[in-house]
């Protein structure tokens, strides 16, 4: 009669006491590839005494070889120890060994998850400081403007930007019937754009050579800063209300003057308006609106800053003026 070793003590297996401790040995085991992959469950066998390898495969019904190579360091006659034996499922079959699918294992697939997060993480980080800053430079840029084009009341907007074929199209053609008016240096006409009343001038080419002609003598005798567009621009403008060339002599003896420095000189009167009626056009009479026309000069007057810097943009320039004329309108 087989004995079960409880604590210390050898119990009957037919007559096992309800109190007591029965230590059981089990390992797991999934088979070797090596050896064989039509076996993957096995049972874990304790070896008693007078058994041997022949009488445990025959129990089993397996082969004594197969047996032995699975248990290859153990002595069979020993009668102690445990060994491992293919066993049969629940359906009678033996389960073959099952291999691992190829790819990459759990730990590498975690690691390479906490890195791409990483790098996801890292590039957002990225685009938000880069999208703060741009928005940071968009409102340095944006008061910027506003300080350099608010004169009196003026507030100058996004300019609008019209095609060539936009405008023939607005003045029928730079028709006659819509013509307003005629400068020194182009024709003015009437057009309707977008739903606004606006006043195009259409430049005269040997006109403008002229200018450049005595805008190149202003720079002679002047210190005209690299945006000489602006500059320029606000030399018109300053012809456009006094009627006067951008180069005044008086005599062929007297040194030549610049129309800019005579409404520097205006501007620092204590009474501007005074002095300014004084500069307009005398064929005008009393026909204009004073306000208007000072507005005009006093934009006129940032365009031609010495500081080339703090001189408005000519899209910021061209709005202020249609800003002007819809006023003057009203």
């Amino acid at each position: 009669m087989k004995k079960i070793s409880g604590s210390a003590t050898a119990y009957d297996p037919d007559r096992l006491p309800d109190t007591g401790n029965v230590n059981v040995t089990g390992n797991c085991s999934c088979g070797n590839r090596k050896i064989s992959k039509d076996y993957g469950l096995f049972l874990t066998y304790p070896l008693w005494p007078e058994e041997t390898l022949d009488s445990i495969s025959s129990a089993a019904n397996l082969s004594s070889d197969l047996i032995r190579s699975y248990n290859p360091d153990t002595t069979f006659s020993q009668g102690s120890g445990l060994i491992y034996i293919p066993w049969r499922d629940e359906n009678g079959n033996y389960p073959p060994f099952k291999t691992s699918e190829p790819g990459l294992s759990g730990g590498t697939i975690g690691g390479i998850t906490i890195g791409i997060v990483a790098v996801l993480l890292f590039l957002a980080g990225c685009l938000y400081i880069g999208v703060c800053r741009k928005k940071s430079a968009e409102m340095l840029q944006n008061d910027k403007q506003a300080q350099l084009t608010h004169v009196q009341g003026i507030n100058i907007d996004i300019s609008v930007e019209f095609s060539y074929e936009e405008l023939s199209t607005a003045t029928q053609d730079f028709s006659l019937a819509n013509k307003i008016g005629q400068g020194g240096f182009g024709v003015v006409y009437y057009a309707e754009l977008r739903g606004e009343k606006v006043a195009i001038k259409k430049m005269d080419m040997q006109a403008s050579r002229q200018f450049l002609t005595e805008l190149k003598r202003y720079i002679q005798y002047g210190d005209v800063s690299p945006k000489v567009d602006v500059f320029a621009l606000g030399v018109v403008l300053y012809e456009l209300i006094s009627a006067k060339p951008a180069i005044i002599r008086a005599n062929n003896d007297d040194e030549p003057k610049g129309l800019v420095a005579l409404f520097d000189e205006i501007f620092r009167l204590a009474d501007p308006k005074e002095g300014l009626v004084k500069m307009i056009d005398p064929r005008l009479g009393d026909n204009y609106p004073l306000d208007s026309v000072y507005n005009m000069a006093q934009l006129t007057k940032v365009c031609t800053r010495e500081d080339h810097q703090r001189r408005p943009s000519m899209r910021s320039i061209v709005v202020a003026l249609m800003k002007l004329s819809l006023s003057t309108e009203d």
